[in-house]
């Protein structure tokens, strides 16, 4: 209103007049190039503020902003829960999924066939205006057999985690962080330079998990049969192909970070040989199986011990050649392997005021 006053004040001189509309004038334009200014950076004030379901029904990571979720946490099944400050696109680590927990494909089979205390991870995306957080993983609904291959049904599910420490819990997702879902619950963050480029890259990063959300972007399973007939060849080739192809769990996020913020992660990666010897030494590993409805020969279900004494063998995939440096790293991206890596740096756990 007081550009107007004064644009309208009764004229005392041309000089005056002159010097005061141009003055105006000039306030004007300020205002108008702030106001420019805000809505291109995205604060207008006119983003919607929308609950958790119609933010997970339409794929609305774009208004999810990067603000610390403090996550409820533990390393052993026996230890007291901590809180870990996450920020985006941190890494969540969980594993020791509990029986009778009904997620499609049977997650406890599942898991021993994966190496590590953690067997799967989510991604944390950021808070909504209500201070909900939410998470993105890639997991199974269900396994069956096509021939001689196992193919994964499944892809990116975008979940609400409810608001810090586990408080206001949120039936889309919030069972996903409770104590009664997984056993154990961690994180890890990035070292401030991979952090830099995770933020720079955010807008596409956001854009390409957008996209794969709505598009079902598919579950890879990590084994192929090499040949057209598991029973005779018996060989698994392990995959670490990209996204070419869908992705699983853990290669989605580091191809994803590779791809998009130049982040290469390396020492991700577990070979065909330390695999081989999780099934056949590690007491967990040894009492992997293939169910009944997965088994090419039709026996019933079949121990992985007995698989290889019967001559199945496990062989790496071409080697992965990362693009930040023209190196080359061979093996199969497992969650265990991310968290061990020095690509990731511990968060400290704070007490809940």
């Amino acid at each position: 209103m007081s550009i107007f006053r004064e644009t309208f004040q009764p004229q005392r001189s041309p000089g005056t007049q002159r010097g005061k509309r141009t003055n105006a004038v000039g306030i004007l334009l300020n205002l108008i190039a702030v106001a420019l200014i805000l809505v291109l950076s995205g604060c207008g004030g006119d983003s919607p503020v929308l609950s958790p379901d119609e933010i997970i029904r339409d794929a609305r990571l774009d208004l999810l902003g990067d603000e610390v979720y403090f996550m409820p946490a533990n390393g052993h099944e026996e230890d007291r829960t901590v809180f870990l400050p996450l920020r985006k696109w941190d890494i969540i680590f969980v594993g020791s999924m509990k029986p009778g927990v009904k997620t499609g494909a049977d997650p406890v089979m599942l898991s021993l066939f994966i190496p590590g205390r953690y067997d799967h991870i989510l991604v944390y995306v950021g808070k909504d205006a209500n201070g909900y957080a939410y998470a993105v993983e890639l997991n199974t609904d269900d396994i069956r057999r096509e021939g001689w291959q196992a193919v994964a049904v499944g892809g990116p599910r975008f979940m609400c985690l409810g608001r810090d420490f586990g408080e206001s819990p949120h039936p889309s997702g919030a069972q996903v962080l409770s104590r009664e879902f997984y056993g154990i619950r961690w994180a890890k963050t990035f070292r401030t330079e991979d952090r830099m480029r995770l933020i720079a890259a955010d807008r596409a990063l956001t854009e390409r998990v957008t996209a794969d959300i709505i598009g079902k972007f598919p579950y890879q399973l990590e084994f192929r049969v090499s040949g057209s007939n598991v029973l005779i060849d018996k060989t698994l080739v392990l995959v670490d192909d990209g996204l070419k192809n869908g992705a699983g769990c853990a290669d989605y996020w580091t191809s994803l970070y590779e791809d998009y913020a130049g982040l290469c992660m390396k020492g991700v990666r577990e070979t065909a040989q330390q695999i081989t010897d999780y099934y056949l030494k590690d007491p967990v590993g040894r009492t992997a199986f293939l169910p009944a409805y997965l088994n090419p020969a039709g026996t019933g279900d079949l121990s992985i011990v007995l698989a290889f004494a019967l001559g199945l063998r496990i062989v790496n995939d071409n080697p992965h050649h990362f693009s930040c440096d023209n190196t080359e790293e061979t093996g199969l991206v497992l969650p265990e392997a991310i968290f061990e890596s020095a690509a990731m740096e511990d968060i400290e756990p704070v007490a809940k005021d």
